[in-house]
């Protein structure tokens, strides 16, 4: 791997980051990301062309003792579940994170359920979400125990080098897992 430096200045910032941006492109990193994110990408294909839609998919943030809230867009966890090929019904609703209503949540029918686990919160586990938000067990996501944990600091200060990974794995518990409960870590 090469690392280039370049000076960073306010009169030349918007030059050097497209000279740090075409580096970046043009490492092996990148060709990884990129087929990994081309793998997610033809998993969702061949399941939308075969059930003409895709997989609704809730990112539910739950730490710290916090009321819970679901990521709309212009979030890093909506550009995530878009990267794997999955379908954010809150994106649709409402900007940044906001807490729902059960009448809410149940409307959105989330088929999976996504949530910063054991390596950012070691005490949220599928089973205690599904304590701390009994609406959940409610839908879809919930009856068919489509839980899944991720790394939430996959998802702090925006997505990096393991973006590629975390995609494609979301996208194989979206698209090949199904009606396998998943509490395995992306």
């Amino acid at each position: 791997m090469t690392v280039n430096y370049y000076e960073w200045c306010s009169h030349s910032s918007c030059e050097n980051r497209a000279l740090l941006f075409q580096s970046f492109r043009e490492s092996t990193l990148w060709e990884d990301i990129e087929d990994s994110l081309d793998e997610a990408k033809a998993l969702a294909a061949s399941y939308e062309k075969k059930h003409e839609k895709k997989v609704p998919v809730l990112f539910v943030l739950a730490m710290g003792g916090r009321s819970p809230t679901i990521a709309g867009t212009g979030t890093a966890a909506n550009s995530m579940i878009g990267l794997a090929g999955g379908y954010n019904p809150a994106a649709e609703q409402f900007k940044g994170y906001k807490a729902l209503s059960n009448e809410a949540m149940l409307l959105l029918a989330p088929e999976v359920i996504i949530f910063p686990g054991s390596t950012s919160n070691p005490d949220m586990t599928p089973e205690t979400l599904l304590e701390q938000m009994p609406i959940l067990k409610q839908t879809p996501a919930g009856k068919s125990g489509r839980v899944v944990a991720i790394d939430g600091n996959m998802l702090l200060g925006g997505l990096g080098p393991r973006t590629g990974d975390v995609a494609l794995s979301l996208a194989k518990s979206f698209y090949l897992d199904q009606g396998n409960p998943s509490s395995n870590e992306s």
